[in-house]
């Protein structure tokens, strides 16, 4: 199994600058909002695991049902998008962001719901409740 310091020490090469493009063009930059999520990585006996959330079910939003990392909408409150991705991973899952290390950062991703989103990669420790 990979260890914990190896993923570290490969998320310190990752080119920030890769951002995705594949939706370049297809909308105005007025039009893109700003989010962040964090893909929280669980180390068990059994090997790595990822913890995503299920969306709350509502007739008018278009993320309804989704599965997805925990994570949302940049707000004018938040000092960093690192920030909004702490801030909304304690919403959305109800776990305390000290149980959280946050150890990178992949590329922005811009998606077709017109969002740009910050990625945040965190071991997530074990025993969170």
């Amino acid at each position: 199994m990979i260890d914990s310091a190896t993923i570290s020490k490969k998320l310190q090469k990752v080119d920030l600058s890769k951002t995705s493009n594949f939706l370049k063009g297809f909308f105005q930059p007025e039009e893109i909002r700003a989010a962040a999520v964090i893909m929280p990585l669980v180390c068990r006996a059994d090997g790595w695991h990822i913890l995503f959330i299920r969306r709350t079910s509502h007739d008018n939003d278009m993320h309804s049902g989704q599965v997805a990392f925990p994570g949302g909408k940049h707000e004018e409150f938040d000092v960093d998008f690192k920030a909004t991705a702490l801030r909304e991973f304690a919403e959305e899952t109800g776990i305390d962001t000290n149980n959280l290390e946050i150890i990178g950062q992949l590329p922005n991703m811009t998606t077709v719901t017109k969002f740009c989103i910050t990625p945040y990669i965190a071991f997530l420790s074990p025993d969170y409740n």
